[in-house]
């Protein structure tokens, strides 16, 4: 077993090499240039079924997004009308007045 400490009581990361297999226990791995695995370690349900949570959560957002956008558009709409409602009204009083 091969063990990295920050001081002698602080282990900081290990790899322990047996006759059943490799561990390797550190708070951050970094892998870096190709890597390969073997016999499904990663299954391709679980990346997949990862990938589509993903994809939900992006679509939810997208659809928040869209809503939240559709009822400003509303709201702009609105005080559009309502200020050319008030231009209205105030045109027609002034025409009122000049009679």
């Amino acid at each position: 077993m091969f063990k990295l400490f920050k001081k002698r009581s602080d282990v900081i990361g290990s790899i322990n090499i047996s006759q059943e297999g490799i561990l390797i226990e550190s708070k951050r791995i970094h892998i870096s240039g190709k890597t390969t695995f073997d016999n499904d370690s990663i299954p391709d349900s679980a990346m997949s079924r990862m990938l589509m949570d993903r994809i939900n959560e992006l679509e939810n957002e997208v659809k928040y997004l869209s809503d939240v956008t559709m009822e400003q558009q509303v709201v702009y709409d609105t005080r559009k009308a309502l200020e050319t409602a008030e231009q209205a009204r105030d045109y027609a009083l002034k025409a009122l007045d000049k009679r």
